[in-house]
């Protein structure tokens, strides 16, 4: 498996948001995924496996309105130092019963979970990329969300005094997760703790 840096792996976070951002073009469909917790706007790829999943309380206009790109902002901005390996599996296992994972493994379902950051490391917004015939249901998003929420923490590599949004993203499959071995989530945390110790404060 190739390795990805903090730096590929936020680009492809950028490409996903505009794919999002995007979706009207021919090559998605959009529609709503209505549960008895929330709803959540939906784009799913015509030919791609790739469906994009986004809380509907999420007004993206009005965050960058406050929090700007990093780059138009800060581009020296160092991203995020991050100890969630073990948090975000409990995430996982909090949010979708042993059973269910079991059958999103047997499915061979891929799972990518992107986070919008303030310069603080405070969620402004969550994104999912599903299979396009998943059995998540937005229930079980929705319990995602709430979990990440309340365990996962994110911290600036260097502190910034300006208002500006990075990105995180965790890239896995659900036979990593029941495996208990998410190996993005290692290496990148490797690279960070690196970064830090030649640029952090």
């Amino acid at each position: 498996m190739k390795q990805f840096n903090t730096k590929m792996l936020l680009l492809i976070f950028s490409i996903l948001i505009n794919y999002y951002s995007n979706a009207q073009d021919w090559n998605w469909v959009d529609y709503k995924v209505t549960g008895s917790k929330s709803s959540y706007n939906c784009s799913k790829h015509k030919t791609r496996n790739e469906a994009i999943y986004v809380n509907q309380k999420y007004n993206k206009t009005e965050i960058l309105k406050e929090y700007p790109g990093y780059s138009n902002v800060d581009p020296s901005f160092l991203g995020y130092k991050t100890d969630l390996h073990n948090s975000f599996l409990e995430v996982i296992k909090k949010s979708i019963n042993t059973e269910k994972l079991k059958s999103l493994a047997d499915r061979n379902e891929g799972f990518y979970v992107g986070f919008d950051l303030n310069q603080d490391g405070k969620l402004l917004r969550i994104i999912f990329v599903l299979d396009t015939a998943t059995i998540i249901t937005s229930d079980e998003l929705y319990s995602l969300e709430e979990n990440i929420k309340n365990i996962l923490v994110f911290k600036p590599i260097r502190k910034v005094e300006v208002k500006l949004m990075d990105g995180f993203g965790i890239t896995t499959n659900f036979k990593e997760i029941l495996n208990g071995e998410i190996l993005s989530i290692r290496r990148t945390e490797e690279q960070q703790r690196e970064t830090e110790r030649l640029y952090g404060n």
